[in-house]
């Protein structure tokens, strides 16, 4: 029996004795008792399981035996486009595409420091993809620096890890999955600093480990002095061959834009509503029998603009406008026992045009979504137009009318955007004022202040 105890102890240290260190470039170690090359993956078998890990998150291949991954052959869609190769060193190569055009690359240190850059990286979304054409990992670059949500998958399409970053620093929880989609790892980052729990997860859900980190190191030790790391901007090479823009729509130069939009009644049937009523009280004073209704409807306009500056460096624009404003409609019938049947009915519509110039305050907020602040003022003229018939025992009337008159307009706007390849749409909602008509001879005072609902497009 003692014999088979110390055989066991044997067999138990001999496995422990032979395990190899797996070291991740976000400096997790993992303890593998055997280690299978397949390509893009390598299995790691260890004592709570088999993981699958992309070769590329891997910091120490060579001291692994495991040969580092050759070179790409090359981008394999015209869109915004990263490979990763890792040198012999353990240096981390990122080049960036744009249209099959390589525009800069970025190299990293093993422990995913920004050592040095060259070209440029443009904004947008990037995707890196597996041989067959599978996403492999996608990020945000804005200003050349990591931004909004990063993530890696293995080659079958389940999730391997996600993280947030803020220029260029992870800010958030870091999640490390198994390739059944089971979470291993989360951890927790503010400004790139490890703060809060580290927690590792068995098969079943349960917690493995926790650890409380306090600005980098775990809770009780005292942290070592903090060197800030440069942050890198990347500057195009002095002789840079012509190829495709890879900043995309946000950074575009000039754009234009084209706006429908939906306008409330806003108030300016106030006046024709209240004259109305009076009509109505005063033909109801008069004959037996009246009956009435009053109608109005809102407004529709389109609006045609060019921004004079890239969008996500908040632009200034200028734009025309045209609202087919709001209209109203009475309908009045009346009956007497003396003078018969009569009606009487009248139309009023409205149109406005703007010419203004504008600024639009833009902050990017996560992916591919911005929030805005849209303010703008100018020039604005309104016409009115009116016609009616009626019909009575003293004949048939009808007639019509118009007027036109002008002044100053301003509107302000809140909304989100949404990025696109080759478009931005937005969605806001919009409070404008127009010029006001009053003191008529012909018409009731117009003061026209709605609320209206609008998609822009960017492009």
């Amino acid at each position: 029996m003692k014999n088979i105890i110390v055989l066991l102890a044997l067999v138990v240290l001999a496995e422990v004795c032979a395990a190899k260190m797996v070291i991740l470039k976000d400096g997790t170690t993992l303890d593998a008792v055997t280690l299978e090359d397949k390509g893009e993956v390598i299995e790691a078998v260890t004592r709570f399981g088999t993981l699958n890990i992309n070769r590329s998150e891997i910091d120490n291949l060579a001291e692994l035996g495991l040969a580092a991954k050759p070179a790409e052959a090359g981008p394999l869609t015209g869109g915004l486009e990263i490979i990763t190769t890792q040198n012999p060193d353990g240096v981390v190569r990122v080049d960036y595409y744009s249209g099959r055009q390589k525009t800069g690359t970025h190299y990293f240190s093993a422990g995913g420091a920004l050592l040095r850059a060259e070209g440029t990286a443009g904004d947008g979304d990037y995707r890196e993809y597996f041989a067959d054409g599978k996403v492999k990992r996608e990020k945000t670059m804005i200003d050349g620096l990591n931004n909004g949500v990063s993530r890696s998958y293995y080659p079958d399409g389940t999730l391997q890890n996600e993280v947030y970053f803020i220029n260029g620093r992870m800010n958030g929880a870091f999640k490390f999955y198994d390739r059944s989609g089971k979470l291993l790892q989360e951890r927790s980052y503010v400004d790139g600093v490890a703060s809060g729990y580290f927690r590792e997860f068995n098969q079943d859900g349960s917690v493995k480990s926790r650890v409380l980190y306090v600005n980098g190191v775990p809770a009780g030790e005292k942290p070592p002095a903090r060197e800030e790391p440069p942050v890198y901007r990347p500057e195009p090479p002095a002789r840079a061959p012509a190829a495709p823009k890879a900043a995309g729509i946000l950074s575009k130069p000039q754009t234009v834009f084209l706006t429908p939009e939906v306008f409330s009644v806003g108030g300016a049937d106030k006046k024709w509503e209240e004259n109305y009523e009076a009509g109505f009280d005063l033909i109801a004073s008069i004959w037996d029998y009246t009956s009435g209704e009053f109608k109005s409807y809102p407004g529709f306009g389109v609006t045609f603009g060019v921004n004079l500056g890239a969008y996500k460096d908040s632009p200034g624009y200028i734009a025309f406008s045209y609202i087919k404003g709001p209209s109203a409609e009475i309908d009045m019938t009346f009956n007497d026992s003396v003078f018969g049947p009569g009606y009487y009915n009248e139309e009023v519509e409205t149109s406005f045009m703007r010419f203004v110039g504008g600024y639009k305050f833009v902050s990017p907020i996560e992916g591919n979504s911005l929030f805005f602040i849209d303010l703008n003022g100018g020039f604005g003229r309104g016409k009115v137009e009116s016609s009616y018939s009626e019909n009575s025992f003293l004949g048939y009337y009808s007639g019509s009318a118009s007027e036109s008159w002008s002044g100053m307009t301003w509107s302000a706007s809140p909304g989100i955007a949404w990025e696109y390849p080759g478009y931005i749409l937005e969605f806001g909602v919009r409070y404008t004022v127009f010029p006001k008509l009053k003191d008529s001879d012909t018409f009731a005072d117009i003061s026209w202040r709605p609320f209206s609902l609008y998609l822009n497009f960017v492009f």
